[in-house]
């Protein structure tokens, strides 16, 4: 007599056989992908060609981008990091002939769960310029040219100026014990107080009013966009497994609440700029004036939300990454601050043209970005159509690839002593350099082709107004060495307190 509760014996065989074809399924998938696949030429470790598992796990621990770098410095410029998915260095064409591609002949973007991840990102291409197909990100990007033309640069400097005297006033109080005299101060966290500079600059931009978070460092939207970080690999699991539509099961409830909470503040935001009457040059300025091609209130929406997250989050992750790699190296601090305060009679000299002229400090920020891209993953396209030569290797198509930042950058094929600050490799070479043979083209930290960051010109300039006045008006020095190893990836850096200590230079 069977026990009330336990399964029939044909129900446990059942369960058995099945449970056993699975995993002679698995096994052959695995050894099908090692062993048969079309990219099993492809270097890389094995486990990875076998399954995209642990792939997924070095994701979800956040150590993503230091596990690929790992696997390139082994393997060498091309690595294949799943079964159906290969990892570059730039070393050769890779750049140009996986993003360069135009129109009807450009490799898709991966909106499987690989990249760029959200609740309803395939969906998303109707409103959004991230993931909109060839033709609707040209309209989107038509829209939303002028607002970050040469001209429009000019006409945004005094936001610009606006909230990096805010950051210097606030630094300054932070450098006071007393209230009168300024002295050296407690370290402070320069990633926060940079993140809280770009956030204000791209609301006031996007929004039409300030958020705040220079005057009240309790706002809201940082800890909404920090939630929002964490969720992203969340939701690239459950896409690439096609699990997206029960995403509200299985995500975190907090992370759903700050996506919720941040698309309903982008919305609140952008209806009332959209009300206003006052005559401004930002964003929202532009893309209302721009009567070639007019956006709909959801693709407003969908453009504000991308400038908050992508314009904030790239600059002041640029800023901190360059901060910490220059502030490691004491004869390339003392060279810059030389040249940043010799160049200025006073600090209202400094402006975005002015500071265009400064060679070492472009040079330091180039560097610093080779060292440090404010995205350190991958942006995976697919290979269209039958396949296609990649690097001189050809690519079944339907293959994922693409170019690694993180990797490309510390790449020692790329770049001579890769691991090293050496900001004298973007100046002017002298005949028989030894950074002659270093491949420059490799380094694309905003992307590249007709989908690279549209205001990667916005972002130089902040970040060379940041770095100048900064070190007019203070020595700075590192308290932590390991902060970069420390830190994990969520597609974009998990943003961890760069402490600094700060000293007034007083003179200026």
């Amino acid at each position: 007599m069977l026990l009330s509760g336990f399964p029939s014996l044909s129900a446990t065989r059942l369960i058995a056989g099945s449970l056993a074809l699975l995993t002679l399924y698995l096994v052959g998938r695995a050894l099908y992908n090692i062993f048969l696949h079309p990219l099993r030429s492809y270097p890389g470790p094995k486990l990875w060609a076998a399954s995209r598992l642990p792939w997924v796990l070095a994701s979800l621990r956040g150590e993503l981008a230091w596990s690929l770098l790992a696997l390139h410095e082994q393997y060498g410029p091309v690595v294949r990091i799943a079964p159906d998915e290969l990892s570059y260095t730039g070393t050769g064409d890779a750049w140009r002939e996986i993003y360069g591609r135009r129109g009807a002949d450009e490799c898709p973007k991966c909106l499987d769960g690989r990249a760029i991840a959200g609740p309803n990102i395939r969906t998303a291409a109707a409103d959004g310029i991230i993931s909109a197909p060839h033709d609707k990100h040209a309209r989107l990007r038509r829209a939303v040219a002028p607002a970050f033309s040469e001209r429009a640069l000019r006409e945004q400097e005094g936001f610009l100026q606006l909230y990096t005297d805010k950051l210097v006033a606030q630094l300054r109080r932070c450098c006071c014990r007393d209230g009168s005299v300024e002295k050296s101060g407690g370290p402070q966290d320069m990633q926060r107080w940079y993140s809280l500079f770009a956030f204000d600059v791209m609301s006031d931009l996007a929004f039409g009013q300030p958020a705040g978070c220079l005057d009240n460092v309790d706002q809201p939207w940082l800890q909404v966009l920090g939630a929002r970080t964490k969720s992203i690999v969340w939701y690239q699991v459950l896409i690439y497994y096609g699990l997206d539509r029960w995403a509200k099961y299985f995500a975190p409830k907090s992370l759903m609440e700050a996506r919720q909470k941040h698309l309903a503040m982008t919305f609140e935001k952008v209806q009332r700029r959209i009300q206003q009457k006052e005559d401004r040059k930002d964003f929202i300025s532009y893309l209302l004036q721009n009567k070639t091609e007019t956006l709909n209130n959801r693709e407003l929406v969908a453009m504000a939300s991308s400038f908050i997250v992508a314009g904030s989050g790239t600059s002041s992750a640029a800023l901190a990454g360059i901060t910490y790699f220059l502030c490691r190296s004491p004869d390339k601090y003392q060279k810059l601050c030389a040249e940043i305060r010799s160049a200025f009679t006073s600090e209202a000299d400094i402006t975005l043209e002015s500071t265009s002229r400064l060679s070492y400090l472009k040079a330091i920020i180039e560097e610093g970005l080779r060292l440090y891209p404010p995205s350190p993953s991958t942006f995976p396209r697919f290979v269209p159509g039958k396949g296609e030569e990649i690097e001189g290797k050809w690519v079944p198509g339907g293959t994922a690839v693409g170019v690694h930042q993180f990797s490309a950058g510390r790449s020692s094929i790329n770049f001579k002593d890769a691991k090293a600050f050496i900001p004298e490799r973007w100046l002017p070479l002298s005949e028989g350099s030894e950074f002659a043979n270093d491949n420059r083209a490799a380094m694309q930290p905003f992307s590249y082709g007709p989908r690279n960051c549209i205001g990667l010109n916005m972002a130089y300039a902040e970040i060379r107004l940041v770095l100048a006045r900064l070190l007019w008006n203070f020595d700075i020095e590192l308290l932590d060495d390991q902060w970069m190893e420390r830190q994990k990836t969520w597609l974009v850096w998990l943003k961890i307190p760069l402490l600094i200590n700060l000293k007034s230079t007083k003179a200026k």
